[in-house]
């Protein structure tokens, strides 16, 4: 998210895309104001916690219905303040720059918090954060200014595959009307869309019956996935316009691009469908 504060104390929440959710993250936009940080724009993340204190995207997911009341932004950049537009400083001058910026409301505010960092070896940093149970790290350019988009400044690396999917179709539940059983999953390639296996695991019931209001109205009668799939693939398969994007985890790719032990994690309403390219995969240590 990016956290703009203007002079008088307002804020505006952005998505990576763009996207003005201020509304749908009322209590961290007013925890901002009442920060009296001053003007200033505040790239980070947005989190929710688990009990076992690590974040959770599914966690995430249902807070925003919930009204978001303990989410929390886990800042780790700033890109202007009081007027000066700090995008040409290095990375390491920024951060310094937003600690001394939030100073013990961000150390010990339970909304807003400082993201340190460590210097050192990558891997055995994301091989001990695999250890932990967390999603993987980020490794960035202490020296760089900050430039949107990927362009090789920073690189992050996984210790479980997780990637965002676009819905090309669904197999309505077998003993359960109104409700998903499993998704049809595609990424688009060259223009086109490819199919990228099934995930049929990690949906709540409520879940699985909100993703079948929203891909029922959406209903089509071809499929929107460029390549002929075998019978087996096909069957069932209620084919839908491909808007949705979902972000999933799963252990591997099989060698025809398919995903191995997929499970849902969650809606990702902030990604555009035709942004969606081909999955990553995991970065491999130890």
């Amino acid at each position: 998210m990016q956290c703009l504060i203007a002079d008088d104390g307002s804020v505006r929440i952005l998505t990576r895309s763009g996207l003005d959710w201020t509304p749908r993250f009322q209590p961290l936009a007013r925890a901002l104001e009442l920060s009296r940080l001053g003007s200033a724009a505040l790239d980070g993340e947005a989190v929710v916690f688990n009990s076992d204190g690590l974040t959770e995207f599914g966690a995430l997911q249902r807070s925003l219905k919930a009204g978001g009341e303990d989410i929390v932004l886990m800042a780790f950049d700033l890109l202007s303040c009081a007027g000066r537009d700090l995008r040409n400083l290095p990375l390491i001058e920024r951060k310094d720059r937003l600690r001394d910026l939030l100073g013990d409301r961000g150390l010990s505010c339970s909304r807003i918090r400082y993201v340190d960092h460590l210097f050192g070896s990558g891997e055995t940093a994301l091989t001990e954060a695999c250890r932990l149970g967390l999603e993987g790290i980020v490794s960035k350019r202490t020296e760089r200014p900050y430039c949107s988009g990927r362009l090789g400044d920073w690189i992050k690396s996984k210790c479980i595959a997780t990637d965002e999917l676009v819905v090309a179709g669904f197999v309505p539940e077998r003993n359960v009307s109104h409700r998903i059983g499993s998704l049809v999953l595609a990424y688009y390639a060259d223009g086109h869309l490819v199919h990228a296996g099934r995930v049929g695991t990690g949906f709540s019931a409520s879940e699985a019956r909100d993703l079948y209001a929203a891909l029922e109205a959406t209903r089509t009668d071809r499929p929107a996935i460029s390549e002929n799939l075998s019978r087996s693939e096909a069957r069932g398969v209620v084919w839908v316009t491909p808007r949705l994007v979902v972000q999933v985890a799963y252990r591997e790719l099989t060698g025809d691009g398919l995903l191995r032990q997929a499970r849902f994690i969650a809606l990702r309403e902030d990604k555009p469908a035709g942004e969606v390219g081909r999955p990553a995969g995991v970065v491999t240590v130890g």
